[in-house]
């Protein structure tokens, strides 16, 4: 799932489907183990947190950026760096703004924050967009 989040290409999603489904009769007998069988469920069934950071990666800025978001505990969370010249139509695509400087934006599902530009206000806004979310 988190390669179908990354990428958008539905193969990844069906490929998690069907090996999802060929575990429903016995994972139960994995005992504690099944606790992974029901994340990937969950996984499957909800949106993630994403993290998405854009920036180029031999940035010093972007590295505090990405540290920031390691932090964050959030299960769901994934955690994705776009470079603004080579992950242009992606940026665009998302409607995210280009900037001077590293931004990262919190999205859950199709809801995203505005522009982050402070490393240090990844975690809270993480902790506001998860807790607005209604989850199941």
């Amino acid at each position: 799932m988190k390669l179908y989040h990354l990428t958008g290409d539905a193969v990844y999603q069906k490929l998690a489907e069907e090996t999802l489904e060929c575990f429903t009769e016995t994972y139960l007998n994995f005992g504690f183990m099944s606790a992974e069988y029901a994340m990937a469920v969950d996984a499957f069934l909800h949106e993630p947190t994403m993290i998405r950071i854009i920036g180029t990666k031999e940035s010093m800025e972007t590295k505090s950026f990405l540290d920031e978001a390691a932090r964050v505990y959030e299960p769901r969370k994934i955690i994705q760096l776009l470079d603004p010249e080579t992950d242009a139509k992606e940026i665009a695509d998302n409607g995210f703004l280009k900037q001077d400087s590293t931004t990262a934006y919190v999205c859950v599902g199709r809801v995203c924050t505005a522009p982050i530009t402070d490393p240090k206000l990844i975690s809270p806004t993480v902790q506001k967009m998860v807790s607005a979310q209604i989850r199941d």
